[in-house]
């Protein structure tokens, strides 16, 4: 039978014949240096706790000051193209072409011809 040794300095027992090699005890600098990974991986965890919680607040905060787009449907008539509708629902003194990538982002579509019939959403910018 092995017998128990216990070291109250150092907090921890160990078997004298079992395996010694395994339950040396740590010098100083040893036990310094685990300290001190066991403090920076603590401070870490909290420095992205604290971060997370920061970002979390600051995402609400964004959603609220973007301005919420106010859109109308409009239903193609055969002959209607984008230009078209644009000249006629852009507010004064913007691009029409700005306007028509506004619509061709709003509604995903692609370089195709507007088919009549169909129905797209525009941004109504005052």
């Amino acid at each position: 039978m092995s017998q128990v040794t216990y070291n109250p300095r150092r907090n921890y027992a160990y078997r004298t014949e079992a395996r010694p090699s395994m339950y040396q005890p740590l010098n100083q600098n040893q036990y310094n240096s685990r300290k001190l990974i066991r403090a920076l991986l603590l401070f870490g965890l909290l420095f992205l706790l604290c971060a997370g919680i920061i970002q979390a607040w600051g995402d609400d905060d964004r959603v609220s000051e973007q301005p919420s787009v106010v859109t109308e449907r409009v239903l193609v008539q055969p002959g209607d193209s984008l230009w078209k509708i644009a000249t006629e629902y852009k507010p004064n003194g913007m691009d029409t072409r700005e306007y028509i990538y506004k619509i061709i982002q709003l509604n995903n579509l692609s370089g195709q011809m507007l088919q009549s019939g169909i129905i797209i959403v525009v941004p109504i910018i005052s």
